[in-house]
């Protein structure tokens, strides 16, 4: 990923928002979310630190991932996800561990998923339009547990549509 490009883009983007101006500026570090890419990409100093194949929501059931910038709100070790509807609605699903979870919206989390998904990103038989998420991102086990260790409460988390390269050339 081109440097200079990556310094543009954090700058478009964060024109808009001072609040994640600030964040990002506190300490460096981005997390963008591809949702056409199934990647997950961490940034430190506009530098490429990880990226991570995932599993976002499963837009025809009308679970989609909502785009748009976020911050990190909490970060988690363990976290016990537990369906807030009953058993006989459409939308429940069972309870879960997670052993790295990313707190970064409402009931949005960058969380592992092995405990149930053995393949992320688009290369997998059954993706996210087939086997997506109920909007959460999900990722690996190794690839969460890294993420909660790396990332501060308040890192700006943005989720795009569109590919990571579209997203950059848009930006410009």
């Amino acid at each position: 990923m081109n440097k200079i490009l990556l310094y543009l883009c954090i700058f478009v983007m964060f024109v808009s928002s001072p609040t994640l101006a600030r964040e990002f500026a506190k300490n460096g570090k981005l997390i963008i979310v591809s949702i056409a890419d199934q990647k997950v990409y961490a940034i430190e100093n506009a530098v490429l630190v990880r990226k991570s194949s995932v599993v976002t929501g499963k837009p025809i059931a009308g679970y989609r991932t909502p785009t748009g910038n976020y911050t990190v709100l909490m970060t988690k070790n363990y976290h016990k996800f537990i369906s807030p509807v009953s058993k006989n609605d459409p939308r429940w699903y069972a309870p879960s561990n997670s052993y790295g979870a990313v707190k970064f919206g409402n009931l949005l989390y960058i969380h592992d998923a092995d405990e149930w998904r053995n393949c992320y990103g688009i290369a997998c038989k059954k993706n996210y339009l087939v086997d997506g998420s109920h909007g959460c991102i999900n990722v690996s086990r190794v690839f969460a547990q890294w993420l909660v260790s790396w990332t501060p409460i308040g890192t700006p988390v943005t989720i795009i549509s569109e590919s990571m390269n579209s997203y950059l050339r848009y930006q410009l």
